[in-house]
């Protein structure tokens, strides 16, 4: 799962910058998840504008779909479709740090982008709706940031 502001992947945030010197990368927000289970494979990566987003310092709402930082875990509840035949994708998973790091490098000479392993050794629960999947296991959570998109300098 990546929580985007401004997605580098986004054919519509990359347009708007071609035409647009300032563009609102909040114009650009998106939750994207991948399913790799035998059986249901899912991809989602519905853009959203800054109208349907709201954030602070303990929860991102982007849409229907929200991260929550609950005290010790990051909680995250999603209600998105999959591409390309709209299959619901809902569910939520609680990911629980061994330990937080505030570290971030910087990733190029400018230092106008920023890479930190904010715990980079976790353990997740998922559970799924739809498609009906359960589990546990190990995971990782880091962030990017930067202050211009990042395709500029790379």
């Amino acid at each position: 799962m990546i929580a985007f502001v401004g997605s580098v992947f986004s054919p519509y945030y990359a347009l708007a910058r071609r035409r647009h010197a300032q563009v609102n990368p909040e114009n650009h927000c998106a939750i994207n998840l991948a399913i790799y289970s035998p059986g249901n494979k899912r991809w989602t990566m519905t853009e959203r504008s800054a109208a349907s987003i709201s954030r602070n310092q303990t929860e991102f709402v982007i849409g229907p779909s929200s991260l929550h930082w609950n005290g010790d875990h990051l909680r995250v509840d999603f209600v998105e479709r999959a591409v390309p035949f709209g299959q619901r994708v809902v569910g939520h998973f609680k990911l629980y740090p061994k330990q937080l790091f505030n570290f971030s490098t910087h990733l190029d000479d400018q230092h106008k982008h920023r890479w930190g392993p904010l715990a980079p050794a976790a353990r997740i629960e998922v559970e799924l709706e739809s498609p009906k999947i359960k589990w546990q296991g190990n995971a990782y959570f880091d962030s990017n940031e930067g202050d211009e998109p990042i395709a500029i300098p790379f």
